[in-house]
């Protein structure tokens, strides 16, 4: 790698990007890293007894969960940008309501098809 292929280190000013974001992949995340979020993600949904409890432990990592069309999304929480569908991470909605019971969504203000989970 030449030095001017190197990644520079990050200035106080630039946040440093989360790998689904900063490879700015539309088709969503790359085996590798969807791998890496699943063994990170997987306890927190396997553990959690209630959409309620999920949320939060989900929010507490820096992720929310949306509803787009008919499918279960991971979110970004502070950016808002949508990273995988559950189902991606091993963990698909029929699976999660019949465990922790039914979904209740919220339609999200200005996003056509996008809800907020309830908890």
């Amino acid at each position: 790698m030449t030095r001017q292929q190197m990644p520079r280190p990050p200035t106080k000013d630039v946040p440093v990007l989360p790998t689904w974001m900063a490879r700015g992949r539309e088709s969503g995340l790359d085996s590798e890293t969807a791998v890496q979020l699943r063994a990170y993600l997987s306890p927190l949904f396997e553990q959690s007894e209630s959409w309620g409890v999920l949320c939060e432990r989900l929010s507490a990592k820096g992720f929310r969960l949306a509803v787009c069309g008919a499918r279960l999304v991971l979110v970004e929480l502070h950016s808002g940008q949508p990273i995988c569908t559950t189902r991606a991470l091993g963990q698909p909605l029929a699976a999660l309501s019949e465990r922790l019971g039914r979904l209740s969504v919220r339609a999200s203000g200005g996003v056509a098809a996008f809800g907020d989970v309830r908890h």
